[in-house]
């Protein structure tokens, strides 16, 4: 299509090419017909190309949404499934029957009871095992699950007895496996119970099932970096590609395109949390960006044949022009530049010549033609694709309207509450439906146009302030009735959140705030329509204003370290300290960290607060190594932090500054800042220890982690959380919570420190233990710098 023009393109060049030669003489009417001929190409191909664009910019959009939603989806099914199977444990660890013949190792009656919940289609494999690792009973159809060649006993009962119950993932044979592992009692333990569901080719479909049609969904797991496929809902072809050595297997998280035979597909890969075998299994959505795309195809083609046979007019009314009409010539050239710019005014046609009549009214139709498709264009990116509504972009418009002429008038913000619940229920084109009828019958209600701002909210502006407060009551009570929906009501819980212009901002961002405010204590307090006030709006001053008072006050020194003694359980000594921030202001008195440090994350400022953070602390290690030289002072991390590739060569640059060994410095980071981008906080950890930074995992067991995963970490030290401390004097769950992880970390050749202790007993406990280091408000408190060094002095 575009190709067809910007040939044409080239022959006129060399026409051109050819008329500068020496001796040739270019008649008038042919650079006429030449030069409208290319202006015209210039504008299809501009038109064209904008309207190619925002459509697959548009298709990209959408489909990155339904693979968001299938991601949702999949989620939900599994944890249904999960609950499901864990429910039906549940039901037979209490059967007696059952209990008396697994204790009896009677295999057949314990058979017939795994024998009926499969027979009920809740699993495809079903065992029981006894504490020693021995199978009672299997249940299963073709290939058993050989579960104990790859997993022990004693991880087995660890899934088993996990407080919540997880869903698991196991690669066996050429099939991949979700996992349910229960505890049998009777009424200690006596073994265990697995459930497996085979994920195959009906998962696969089950999940496409809540999904867009044109989505294909497959189970992919590697053993021994050979790629297999468990189950899916695509030809194998595309899918045998896949698993090939054609593609790379590097960064799968992150990839979202894969071409194919000259097709493109999103993709998006959902990593499985597997058990057993070092194995990698992934839930692969994809779908085909070229087939999205077709639907636009006949667009394309009209734009295409409307610009021919423009072409064409264009050509046969400016081919009979002749020499006479020079002075209508520059009035059509100056009317095509306009229209190249995008203006549109129709050419004043002149009666004195037919010729001149001719192609002016040929070059008017060629404005109107394009002005159409040019319309046609704005409307799509002015109105929501699914509903024709308009959208936010369309409101915004609007509103900058009225307040260009200080109009008073209310903006509403209208979310359906619980849109989520029906995208479970309903599939998206019943949805799409929904949701037009919904918008339509807010336009009923309210007498005004209204827009679509996202996938479950709607905007519309009242011109009458006044009257905004009793119209929103009728909008309330108009939605108590269901929409009807083919054969079935559907009832939609709407909230309302409301601004009204000047008195709530003179902006439109301002206004949305402040509406979208209203609209979340609409959430919070159960109303269903909440006009904006003060409260609302000082509460979004207050978290603005908030961050930038902290990057002021960070240089007037009203952000401090406090610093908390570490000591060494083994020597009593005093060796170091947690470096730990306070910030009391002057306008918000003592702000806790976890709100600041929280908003900095959110808004962006944690770089600038950790490069500060950093500097000081290391300022002060080097002001130490006097009087302290061997004090470790540890500081924390923050998960921002620790994906933020540049952070070694911050500390690098800081510590030579102050000239401080990286060894004196712990970096202590939390087990969900690993866990949320492995490989890359991997790198930089790695980077780190190289350095010679001393590593801790803080918070260590408040996490989903395990040192199954830590034990891959170049880490020195487990910090053991508070709340494991807290009670440790009276609480035998926690004293063999905390012996237990000791024992463990030893083995793995990392040091113990234990943070909150408050009492003698749990001191003696950990020492007695053989916990390496402790610290919390037995041994002192967080002191600032000149008590911090009181405090080591008397130690010593």
């Amino acid at each position: 299509m575009v190709d067809d023009q910007k040939s044409m393109i080239t022959r006129f060049i060399d026409k051109v090419r050819e008329s500068s030669q020496p001796g040739y003489v270019i008649s008038l009417r042919r650079q006429i017909t030449l030069m409208f001929l290319v202006l015209f190409a210039i504008v299809q191909i501009a038109l064209i190309t904008v309207n190619y664009f925002t459509s697959r910019t548009t298709v990209i959009s959408r489909i990155s949404n339904d693979l968001d939603h299938s991601v949702s989806s999949f989620d939900r099914i599994i944890s249904d499934q999960k609950d499901h199977l864990y429910l039906q444990a549940d039901l037979l660890s209490k059967d007696f029957g059952f209990i008396e013949a697994f204790a009896t190792n009677d295999t057949r009656t314990t058979k017939s009871a795994l024998k009926n919940i499969k027979a009920r289609g809740d699993t495809d494999i079903a065992l029981a095992i006894d504490l020693d690792g021995k199978v009672i009973a299997q249940v299963s159809e073709g290939e058993d699950l050989d579960i104990m060649a790859q997993l022990t006993m004693d991880e087995l009962i660890e899934m088993a007895e996990a407080e919540k119950a997880l869903p698991y993932f196991m690669v066996s044979g050429d099939r991949l496996y979700e996992l349910a592992v229960a505890p049998i009692k009777a009424p200690i333990l006596t073994g265990v119970m697995i459930f497996a569901i085979t994920l195959n080719d009906d998962q696969a479909e089950l999940i496409k099932s809540f999904s867009s049609k044109d989505l294909d969904v497959a189970f992919v797991h590697s053993i021994d970096d050979k790629w297999q496929v468990s189950g899916n809902t695509n030809g194998p072809e595309f899918i045998n590609f896949f698993v090939s050595d054609a593609v790379s297997k590097e960064n799968l998280g992150s990839r979202d395109r894969i071409r194919f035979q000259n097709d493109e597909y999103m993709v998006r890969f959902l990593p499985l949390t597997g058990v057993g075998f070092d194995t990698q299994q992934y839930l692969l959505l994809s779908t085909s960006l070229d087939l999205a795309m077709e639907e636009y195809l006949l667009l394309f083609i009209a734009l295409v044949g409307v610009g021919f046979l423009g072409l064409i007019s264009l050509f046969v009314g400016s081919y009979l022009l002749s020499d006479r009409i020079s002075a209508p010539i520059t009035r059509f050239a100056s009317a095509a530049a306009k229209v190249a710019q995008g203006k549109y005014a129709p050419l004043e046609v002149s009666d004195s010549y037919r010729e001149v009549n001719n192609l002016g009214q040929s070059f008017n139709h060629m404005i109107k033609a394009v002005k159409e498709r040019e319309k046609q264009i704005t409307h799509q990116a002015s109105h929501d694709q699914d509903t024709g509504l308009p959208n936010g972009q369309y409101m915004d418009q609007v509103m900058q309207g009225y307040l260009q002429q200080n109009k008073s008038f209310a903006l509403v913000i209208a979310e359906i509450q619980n849109f989520h619940d029906l995208r479970v229920v309903l599939p998206h084109g019943h949805l799409t439906t929904l949701m037009q009828s919904a918008g339509h019958r807010l336009e009923k209600l309210t007498g005004v146009e209204v827009a679509r701002l996202s996938t479950d909210t709607f905007g519309f502006l009242i011109p009458n302030a006044d009257m905004a407060k009793t119209l929103m009551r009728g909008v309330v009570d108009g939605f108590l009735a269901p929409i009807s929906l083919d054969d079935r009501k559907v009832d939609l819980n709407l909230l309302l959140g409301m601004a009204i212009a000047p008195d709530d901002g003179t902006v439109t961002n301002d206004l949305m705030l402040n509406a979208h405010s209203a609209l979340d204590f609409a959430r919070t307090s159960g109303e269903s329509f909440v006009i904006c006030n003060e409260e609302h709006k000082n509460s979004q001053e207050k978290y603005l204003s908030l961050m930038s008072d902290l990057r002021e006050e960070l240089s007037q020194g009203h952000v401090k370290f406090a610093f908390q003694p570490k000591l060494n359980l083994q020597t009593g000594d005093v060796f170091g300290a947690e470096a730990l921030i306070r910030w009391i202001s002057p306008k918000h008195g003592f702000v806790p960290p976890d709100e600041f440090i929280t908003m900095a994350e959110q808004t962006g400022d944690i770089k600038h607060l950790t490069s500060w953070a950093l500097g000081q602390i290391i300022e002060q290690v080097g002001k130490w190594k006097k009087e302290f030289p061997e004090f470790l002072v540890a500081v924390n991390l923050s998960t921002r932090d620790l994906q933020n590739e540049n952070l070694p060569d911050l500390l690098r640059m800081i510590t030579r500054e102050f000239e401080v060994a990286p060894e004196r410095i712990c970096l202590e980071v939390t087990e969900s800042a690993v866990m949320g981008d492995m490989k890359r906080a991997l790198k930089i950890l790695n980077e780190l220890a190289d350095m010679g930074f001393y590593l801790s995992i803080d918070d260590y067991g408040t996490g989903y982690s395990s040192l199954a995963y830590i034990k891959k970490l170049p880490v020195h030290e487990l910090k053991i959380d508070k709340a494991f401390v807290l009670n440790l004097a009276t609480s035998p769950e926690d004293q063999i919570l905390v012996q237990s992880t000791i024992d463990l970390a030893h083995n793995l050749g990392m040091k113990v420190t234990a943070e909150g202790v408050e009492d003698e007993q749990s001191l003696a406990l950990l020492k007695q233990y053989g916990c390496d280091c402790a610290q919390g408000y037995f041994i002192s408190r967080p002191v600032f710098v000149s008590e911090f060094e009181d405090f080591c002095r008397d130690q010593k």
